[in-house]
């Protein structure tokens, strides 16, 4: 059985039905015990676990409003039906990771009422590890929301709530964003007035005493500030019409980065106030750092000043870093704000006073856009000046110029500004990061008088990408970079390019022990149009039917006879009928002891197949189904033993991976070889399976209609 695969698939009918129908009735009966055992945990006094349960419950209720809301409204706008799909299939998602969780913790017999203290603390281990998987998965989906038309918020509870300040903070802010810019200019003048420091002779005698405020935060009073500027251009001179009008703009700037929760994870600081600095000509704006900040440094110095860019920049830091940063950039959109300076220097990192003995960079967590020099609502009128202005002050092109569309590039004719401009100027921070080297070395060719082969140069170097950061990272930067300037990018299009940065990531904490979700994502990642992936019988045929082919690849699985270890001479032959195909093999250890002399015949014809060895010490499929004593199989040093069919002139490799990071390091690895196979064993937990394995096993041993052995 052969082909591109489906969520929904058949089984033989003795079961009742296929494996997602009862699976979904599952859950169903699930959350609703979920709702009861929280009720009773609050009772109890244990907040903890049931905040945990009561969220499980609440979110895995709100997956299905999405779907519905789709069958609901056919009628909807193409861009809009695609971003509530993909808020479905997020919502979907992530109810998995929860179900997880809470089958993991039924299973072990943890909601009980009679329970060991033991079993009780690692129960609110697991807990707890949930409820932070929750609030990061809650803080991305809130950021979806924000793409959705007003009138499909309404399906969604959280996001349409009368009361502002049930609102989660991001969804409030950039409500807060809307309502300001569809203010009447009256009202706006007002809200202007209130954000300027009328009385800001101290302060500014301060400003002037430190000389450069853009390197360390200054206290004022008892908080500590740090400062947003906007430089007067020449010929602007106090008192003219050309700077009172520059001065209001400057006030409604602060007025709408007044609106920002500082509770939102989102990575804008709110602007408490402005004033104009006389003597550094320029207009100051106060922000206060989220935490006590010992100094601040743009995006740039710290890629020029890192001296072991891959030691002290490991890539799930940098994706993460790519992804808050192109998540402030939508929020700003989805606001109706366009930045329009979004170079390497207007991301900011702050320095934390209380950073760990010996470290001296900020980390990604402490990065925010700033720079707002040019920052306006969409539908405000701008100068259609280009980005490289006659007389202007003297700058490198490197600063700014080279960030910018190359429509925006024309000396007087540039089009007015739009928010795909903005997108390019992202493409090209990205570029920065991923490499996590400064533009004039990446692009060092660059020839600086002639701005109209910029953006060609820039992308010749992104397919290089790929062997540093993945290839939808690399796939992200490109679509970016390639943008027409009649293009308008939508909030969906936008969203679901970007997004596509999180699923590369190396989980949230890549030296925890490795997991299935994670083993499944990261091979997830190297699927291409080229790729064929075999999945064995076991619990690999549920991670693979969970994934995603890209049009063009091909799905192998065996479930009619249940055979076991099938998948590894069938690889074989497959690669060797078809050598121009990327093959992948996922198998688990047991199934793999029944054919593993195969892997000989890879290592004599140089077949550069990658096999993924899911080690959980034993047959989980059968453990699912009726346990036993004979279910439990003597481990093997997989690594070293495909090593040992190399013989004197083999060139097969082995790697053991235990955490996210080993994995992706291996991974790189096996991409690159190219003369014979690689195994990676993939250690996880004995009881890490999916739902899905779990509800099979329960209704196979149910059709086998036999006690299960005690042992």
């Amino acid at each position: 059985m052969s082909g591109s695969h489906s969520p929904e698939w058949s089984i033989p009918s003795v079961y009742g039905g296929t494996v997602t129908q009862l699976a979904d009735r599952d859950e169903e009966k699930s959350e609703r015990k979920t709702q009861r055992e929280a009720w009773r945990y609050k009772k109890s006094g244990d907040s903890t676990a049931a905040i945990a349960l009561l969220q499980a419950a609440q979110h895995a209720i709100l997956a299905r409003k999405p779907r519905k809301a789709l069958k609901a409204n056919q009628q909807l706008a193409p861009e809009d039906a695609a971003l509530l799909e993909q808020t479905a299939t997020y919502l979907e998602g992530f109810v998995g990771k929860v179900q997880k969780t809470l089958w993991k913790i039924e299973r072990k017999g943890w909601l009980h009422d009679s329970i060991r203290r033991a079993a009780w603390i690692a129960r609110r281990s697991d807990l707890k590890d949930m409820e932070k998987e929750m609030f990061e998965w809650t803080g991305r989906f809130n950021v979806r929301l924000l793409g959705l038309p007003a009138e499909l918020r309404k399906i969604i509870p959280a996001a349409s709530a009368g009361d502002e300040a049930r609102l989660p903070a991001v969804v409030r802010s950039n409500n807060r964003l809307k309502e300001f810019l569809s203010l009447a200019s009256n009202a706006k003048q007002t809200r202007v007035r209130d954000m300027l420091l009328e009385d800001s002779v101290e302060l500014a005698s301060k400003v002037t005493r430190r000389g450069d405020v853009s390197l360390q935060p200054l206290q004022y009073g008892t908080e500590q500030i740090i400062f947003a500027s906007r430089r007067v251009p020449l010929g602007r001179t106090p008192g003219t019409p050309d700077f009172q009008s520059m001065a209001y703009e400057m006030g409604e700037l602060a007025a709408a980065l007044n609106c920002l929760d500082p509770a939102a994870d989102i990575r804008l600081l709110k602007v408490e106030f402005y004033f104009y600095h006389a003597d550094s000509n320029q207009f100051l704006f106060a922000q206060k750092p989220p935490y006590t900040t010992m100094s601040m440094m743009t995006l740039e110095e710290m890629i020029s000043g890192d001296p072991f860019p891959e030691v002290d920049s490991p890539l799930d830091e940098r994706l993460k870093l790519a992804h808050k940063i192109a998540e402030a950039v939508f929020f700003l959109h989805t606001a109706g704000f366009l930045h329009k300076n979004i170079t390497s220097s207007s991301v900011v990192a702050l320095r934390r006073s209380n950073l760990p003995q010996g470290e001296v960079m900020p980390g990604v967590d402490d990065t925010y856009l700033m720079g707002f020099d040019l920052i306006r609502g969409s539908e405000a009128l701008t100068t259609k000046e280009g980005a490289i202005k006659k007389n202007k002050e003297l700058r490198s092109v490197w600063d700014f110029d080279v960030f910018q569309h190359p429509e925006r590039l024309q000396v007087e004719s540039s089009p007015r500004y739009i928010r795909t401009y903005d997108v390019y100027s992202l493409g090209v921070v990205l570029l920065e990061v991923g490499f996590w080297e400064p533009l004039r070395k990446i692009a060092r060719d660059l020839t600086h008088d002639d701005p109209s082969g910029w953006a060609k140069e820039l992308s010749e170097t992104v397919p290089l990408l790929s062997a540093r950061t993945g290839e939808r990272y690399q796939g992200l930067v490109a679509w970016c970079l390639n943008l027409k300037g009649d293009h308008i990018v939508t909030d969906a299009e936008f969203l679901h390019e970007y997004d596509a940065v999180v699923l590369d990531r190396v989980g949230s904490a890549p030296d925890e022990l490795l997991n299935r979700k994670e083993t499944a994502r990261q091979v997830q990642m190297l699927l291409t149009p080229e790729t064929t992936i075999f999945v064995d019988t076991g619990d690999s045929w549920f991670n693979g039917i969970r994934m995603k082919l890209p049009r063009g690849a091909s799905f192998e699985i065996e479930m009619q006879w249940g055979h076991i270890g099938w998948s590894i001479p069938a690889a074989f032959g497959y690669a060797m009928g078809k050598p121009e195909r990327k093959v992948i093999t996922m198998v688990g250890d047991g199934s793999f002891q029944m054919t593993a002399q195969e892997v000989s015949q890879m290592v004599r014809y140089k077949v550069p197949i990658i096999i993924f060895l899911i080690n959980n010490k034993g047959y989980t499929i059968e453990v699912e189904i009726h346990d036993g004593l004979y279910n439990r199989i003597k481990n093997w040093d997989y690594a070293l033993l495909v090593r040992a069919f190399n013989s004197s002139d083999g060139q097969a490799i082995g790697f053991r991976a235990s955490t996210g990071r080993e994995l992706a390091e291996a991974i790189e690895k096996a991409k690159a070889h190219k003369d014979g196979p690689t195994l990676i064993e993939c250690v996880i937990d004995q009881d890490d399976c999916s739902r899905e394995l779990i509800t099979w096993g329960h209704y196979v041993a149910a059709a086998n209609a036999r006690p299960p052995v005690q042992t």
